[in-house]
């Protein structure tokens, strides 16, 4: 006994004290706390763990907008389509399209395409009596000499130089006077060109004459200038 007193302290004897204290309020609080009594301060900050808290109990205002986002749910139903849009200004215009190519024509096969333009520099038609059609570059009609049979003066557009160049004739056989009959007393229109237009007055361009032959039974029985038509061009 001797011993325990002479180890006593102020020091040993307070802390014995505070234990038994602190074990006897703790008891006490857990028998005795009144009820609605603990509150946010009784609470020790982190103390309330998921497991501690029943399930389906909070609601998302619970968590002040900081609800984690739930996995992403099924893709819904489309929705029914909207109303039609006002209509659009007007396009600009398009651009003329390509000529499309000529159509067939029954069994005659297909149509050709245009021929290109001619090149001639001039070019006429000349009937018995002067008149020139189907021309091109040709002054008025042909002249005719008077009291003259088979001699035509032709004049061009001053653009074309006949000292550099000449024409190509040809009697029409349309309306010549050459005939085929398959017999021996046919006639033969004949045009040809004179290069210097000696029988023309002057500024004329080209000078054409022309003449007819008969036959009686194969032979020639007259070959005499005469008014034919004819057909000229100036390449």
């Amino acid at each position: 006994m001797s011993r325990v007193t002479s180890r006593l302290t102020y020091a040993n004897v307070m802390s014995t004290i505070a234990v038994f204290a602190a074990l006897g309020g703790g008891a006490y609080a857990a028998v005795k706390l009144p009820k609605n009594s603990v509150g946010t301060a009784q609470i020790k900050a982190n103390a309330v763990t998921g497991a501690k808290v029943k399930d389906h109990s909070l609601s998302s205002k619970d968590f002040s907008g900081s609800l984690p986002a739930g996995t992403q749910g099924p893709k819904g139903d489309h929705g029914d389509a909207g109303a039609a849009g006002a209509k659009g200004d007007p396009g600009a215009a398009g651009k003329d399209g390509t000529n499309g190519e000529n159509g067939t024509n029954g069994e005659n096969g297909d149509n050709g395409t245009n021929g290109l333009d001619g090149t001639a520099r001039a070019y006429g038609l000349v009937s018995n009596n002067g008149t020139v059609s189907r021309s091109k570059n040709v002054v008025g009609n042909a002249l005719k000499p008077a009291a003259t049979q088979g001699i035509f003066c032709i004049t061009l557009d001053a653009s074309i130089d006949m000292t550099h160049t000449a024409a190509i004739v040809t009697p029409d056989f349309s309306s010549d006077s050459t005939t085929y009959n398959g017999t021996s007393g046919d006639d033969q229109a004949l045009a040809e060109l004179r290069s210097v237009p000696g029988d023309c007055p002057p500024g004329t361009s080209i000078e054409v004459k022309t003449a007819r032959q008969s036959f009686t039974s194969g032979a020639l029985v007259g070959n005499v200038q005469d008014d034919e038509a004819f057909f000229f061009a100036v390449p």
